[in-house]
């Protein structure tokens, strides 16, 4: 049986902040990174993603270094690519590691983190918070969020006796939302089909072009797709130091 993420990441690091440890100590699992399985390596983009986007909010890095792990991140998920199936495993698994570090970074956060990110990011550094700031300030943003969607909910059944489209329940208005983030960390990504007709299918419901692989299978990609160099998607050394 193949070792998960989180049972082969060593603990070599004591920063002080959770997600400089886990960003760390990843960096450290990267070096051997080609000896385990792909959905472990993917893991790990998603894990080392997630770390940085909460450095960004602690103001420990800055957009630069965001920006470049996502790059690494995009490298990777085409590199490992396959099925959106295959992606939401690989996230799932970096969840288990980051929990790991923490109760309280549980898949919950890790996903109000990113919608947090996505909302507050851009060129300008962020103030300098503890892990205990950084885990109120995002659990504030999710309370607020859930204040939107209840008030939109609130507004649409006020107005739905006088013949408003139907009413979304808030479970729908954020499964739409959630939705859309999942397109975003997709977009781009060569995904494999099962057969040439569901990669036709896929390809024009979402304006893409169907590619044939070198073995033979089927996957949709934008017009003019190139396989990118896959050598460097693991060399990343950026450890965080204090």
């Amino acid at each position: 049986m193949q070792q998960s993420l989180k049972d082969t990441v060593p603990r070599n690091f004591s920063t002080g902040y959770i997600f400089a440890d886990i960003n760390n100590d990843l960096g450290d699992w990267s070096k051997t990174a080609q000896s385990h399985p792909l959905l472990a390596q993917m893991a790990y983009a998603y894990a080392r993603r997630i770390a940085v986007q909460a450095l960004y909010a602690q103001g420990l890095v800055d957009l630069n270094l965001v920006n470049h792990v996502h790059g690494i991140f995009k490298g990777i998920q085409a590199m490992t690519g396959h099925t959106v199936e295959f992606q939401e495993d690989a996230l799932a698994e970096a969840n288990r590691l980051i929990i790991e570090y923490h109760p309280i970074a549980t898949g919950i956060f890790t996903k109000n983190l990113a919608h947090w990110y996505q909302v507050n990011s851009g060129p300008a550094n962020q103030p300098q918070r503890t892990d205990a700031e950084l885990f109120e300030m995002i659990f504030e943003h999710a309370y607020a969020y859930q204040e939107v969607l209840r008030t939109v909910q609130t507004i649409n059944a006020g107005t739905q006796s006088s013949q408003a489209p139907e009413v979304q329940s808030r479970k729908a208005q954020e499964d739409e939302y959630y939705a859309e983030m999942r397109e975003e960390a997709f977009a781009g990504l060569p995904l494999h089909h099962i057969s040439r007709e569901d990669a036709q299918a896929h390809a024009e419901r979402k304006g893409l072009k169907v590619y044939r692989s070198a073995n033979g299978s089927y996957f949709t990609a934008p017009e003019g797709y190139v396989e990118p160099d896959h050598s460097s998607f693991l060399d990343l050394d950026d450890d965080i130091v204090f």
